[in-house]
């Protein structure tokens, strides 16, 4: 339920030029100036890019060309552009129409009715895969895969690594949340499919 609430966010929230969204499973690294200056121009959200796969994954399953598909963990969003152009309105729609089609809820709804309207920014600012940047430039890390790094299961994360390991923990211990004992461990299947992903994850960055 709480992924579609970025879809009410900017009907709701009204006295303010652009609204910056960003998923809980993300953590800021460094001085986040940049991300709050970025421009829209003419577009009605900025977005960053999702992965290759996936981007050939949802095009092709949601019909979409000549589209680069976004991932919709962090979004800065023209409030009155939005508004003017009914963009909650047409989403939930395209959410009823396309129930048998869409996979990742509103995501897949986003880029259906968003499509030529965003302005793609760097990966820096929404990064999913760590080898995908250099890790000194990433500004917003999103934990989008499982199991997350509140789970006893972290390690087996594909982005698991020295660099990453320690990330969430560190930013946790600054907060009222502190000492809470990490999520026990998940289903046995689960276990298998994460270990499996991660296994195959490393031996694609070996070849």
């Amino acid at each position: 339920m709480a992924t579609y609430f970025r879809i009410l966010l900017p009907i709701l929230v009204l006295d303010v030029d652009k609204l910056y969204y960003v998923d809980a499973d993300i953590v800021c690294l460094k001085d986040a100036d940049i991300f709050f200056n970025i421009s829209l121009e003419d577009n009605i959200i900025a977005a960053v890019p999702d992965s290759e796969k996936m981007n050939k994954k949802r095009n092709k399953a949601l019909n979409l060309r000549q589209h680069i598909y976004f991932n919709a963990g962090v979004l800065i969003i023209d409030i009155k552009k939005w508004n003017d152009n009914k963009i909650s309105d047409k989403i939930l729609t395209v959410i009823n129409n396309y129930r048998n089609t869409i996979k990742y809820e509103d995501q897949d709804a986003l880029n259906i009715v968003l499509s030529k309207k965003v302005k793609y920014i760097s990966k820096k600012f929404n990064c999913i895969k760590l080898n995908d940047i250099d890790n000194k430039e990433i500004v917003l890390l999103h934990f989008a895969n499982h199991p997350k790094p509140w789970s006893q299961d972290w390690p087996l994360n594909i982005i698991y690594n020295k660099f990453s390991k320690n990330l969430y923990k560190q930013l946790e211990n600054e907060t009222p949340w502190a000492n809470l004992p990490l999520e026990k461990n998940n289903s046995y299947k689960n276990k298998m499919k994460w270990r499996l992903k991660n296994i195959l994850f490393k031996l694609r960055c070996i070849k």
